[in-house]
């Protein structure tokens, strides 16, 4: 009889101390591995030589950004676009398409405008570069990296973003983009984020946390000051401005 009481002394006190160990984990432990930052996986693996990526916007060379190997917005023209796409090595100068497009802009207004398009030398990478022209006069240039180019690498290279924009696609409240301005310089970073039903991407800079640091670049536009993309920038409940990236 007193062997049985000893067991059940036992087993109530380990009982008690499994549900102690239990409730410990759940308070103090759980909130660390439950809330973790979103991971945005990338859609490019890093496996180009250099001579087949453009990191021209980190590196500054030849030219600072918003210049683009030479060709300057406003100024350089199509025959200024031919000749440098001929000397860069990660673009095919076979593979060059236009079409009709539109401009809008302070000081033109909305008018018809070309779009250019070239593509990469290897060509499983798509369009790397377009160019919108008005009167043979280049107006934005629009890249799209062919390499994994976080937001945070971006900021490190060219410096602090005056504005963060957060839109929210087709009405969905859990599908977000957000894209960094330079107001300044005419500089537009959109991010890869479309359709990851994942809207803490937004809310963190809505609540003025800070802007995740993992996520990807899908394009960068460079663009006159006037561009309609800019000209209403600050607009209240779209643009944010730049606190740093999020503490995680």
């Amino acid at each position: 009889m007193f062997q049985k009481s000893i067991s059940i002394i036992l087993f109530t006190l380990l009982f008690i101390l499994l549900a102690f160990t239990v409730v410990f984990l759940l308070i103090f432990l759980a909130p660390k591995y439950l809330h973790k930052t979103p991971t945005l996986a990338t859609t490019i693996t890093p496996t180009l030589s250099s001579q087949h990526m453009d990191r021209s916007i980190l590196t500054g060379d030849p030219c600072q950004a918003p210049c683009w190997y030479g060709l300057e917005l406003g100024k350089s023209t199509k025959s200024d676009v031919i000749r440098t796409i001929e000397n860069l090595t990660f673009l095919d100068p076979e593979n060059i398409s236009t079409r009709a497009s539109s401009y809008w802009d302070d000081t033109v207004g909305n008018v018809n405008s070309t779009r250019m398009n070239v593509g990469r030398i290897i060509k499983e990478y798509g369009n790397c570069v377009g160019f919108n022209f008005v009167d043979d006069e280049i107006k934005t240039i629009s890249i799209i990296p062919n390499y994994p180019l976080s937001f945070k690498e971006l900021v490190d290279s060219i410096g602090k973003p005056d504005y963060v924009q957060v839109f929210y696609l087709q009405n969905n409240v859990k599908d977000c983009d957000v894209t960094l301005e330079w107001t300044k310089r005419g500089i537009e970073d959109y991010d890869r984020s479309a359709g990851l039903e994942n809207q803490e991407y937004c809310t963190s800079v809505i609540e003025g946390k800070g802007v995740y640091s993992n996520l990807y670049v899908d394009t960068i536009v460079y663009c006159l000051p006037g561009h309609i993309s800019l000209i209403d920038v600050p607009s209240r409940g779209r643009d944010f401005p730049w606190v740093g990236f999020i503490s995680e």
